[in-house]
């Protein structure tokens, strides 16, 4: 943590103190010490390790000057009140920097998507806006893992965007117009700011404008992508075809639509998937043929269905479980 607390409440930076003070954790009221060294930033550290709801022991030396360097950036230039690891009793959650209404978090290190859901909604109960701000581990050669794919936005403008901070070079990023092909090609616009150089917080607000992004893989170009997998015999794909064949169908001519390029492409977790959706879809109306348009679903996954959707039901579901399922079901 950078911030420590008197017996009075006052705030002071591990930056700026001294180790002669007594001074305790903002969160639990635990006592804390100062560290310093010439291999990591000034930080307080609670005297026993123990469990407390509102800081890590664990901040990498990244994600300590990080904030470090974003709040002194945010300093020179916003009028609205500015706190460094604002403990929010009513959340019990602390940013890193709170600005205005504005919850500003840096994250270095994973976090488990159930985690990150419950600090945005905890953030947004309480009509707080949340930026997350990615560190170096994220986002690495052009691949949007799962682990990224959480803290992507949407808005009409920027399309698909995550933002990115890189302590060593000093500059923000934000990567928009997001989109993950069906080859899993990761196609973006970029554009980033030295630090200290404009409001980081006007650049979060300001409006982009417009930019027409080129398409990189066609339709065809899709296509001769999966008549390669077929070539080297990839057997996830080999197993699809087979399921087509069956069906008197073949995975390189199906409807256009299958192979178009989506922006949203992403938000499955198996490049096949949409194939297997498909599957799935010609299996049940040939099942409804059969019976007559009588379909059996089970009541609890009916209800699912009838909360979620039935696309988002089907993405929220392991795909390649539920083909095998489908595939002895029906075939």
């Amino acid at each position: 943590m950078m911030v420590a607390i008197d017996k009075h409440g006052k705030r002071y930076l591990a930056t700026t103190c001294t180790k002669r003070q007594s001074l305790f954790c903002p969160a639990c009221k635990k006592p804390v010490i100062l560290k310093t060294g010439q291999q990591k930033t000034a930080h307080f550290a609670h005297k026993n390790l123990q469990d407390c709801f509102g800081f890590s022991e664990k901040e990498t030396t990244e994600h300590l000057q990080l904030k470090k360097y974003f709040f002194e950036w945010c300093r020179q230039f916003v009028t609205h009140p500015l706190v460094l690891e604002a403990y929010l009793p009513a959340l019990r959650q602390r940013p890193d920097i709170l600005c205005g209404d504005l919850a500003i978090e840096i994250q270095c290190s994973v976090l488990a998507y159930e985690r990150m859901k419950e600090r945005t909604k905890g953030y947004l109960s309480k009509n707080y806006r949340v930026w997350w701000i990615l560190g170096s581990a994220f986002f690495k050669n052009d691949r949007l893992k799962t682990r990224e794919k959480y803290f992507c936005m949407y808005n009409d403008t920027m399309g698909t965007h995550l933002w990115k901070i890189d302590w060593l070079e000093k500059r923000l990023y934000l990567f928009y117009h997001l989109a993950e092909l069906f080859s899993g090609t990761v196609t973006y616009e970029t554009i980033s700011w030295p630090f200290f150089s404009k409001s980081p917080v006007s650049l979060l607000e300001k409006q982009m404008e417009n930019q027409n992004r080129q398409k990189v893989l066609t339709n065809v170009g899709c296509q001769k992508w999966l008549q390669k997998k077929l070539y080297y015999r990839q057997s996830k794909y080999v197993h699809l075809q087979k399921q087509f064949y069956l069906r008197k169908k073949h995975l390189l001519y199906l409807s256009p639509w299958m192979y178009a390029e989506s922006r949203f492409f992403f938000i499955f977790k198996k490049k096949s998937s949409f194939i297997v959706f498909y599957l799935k879809k010609s299996s049940v109306n040939k099942q409804a043929e059969t019976n007559n348009g009588s379909i059996s679903i089970g009541s609890k996954k009916l209800n699912q269905i009838k909360q979620l959707g039935f696309i988002q039901w089907l993405i929220r579901k392991r795909f390649s479980d539920y083909f095998t399922r489908s595939v002895r079901r029906y075939s």
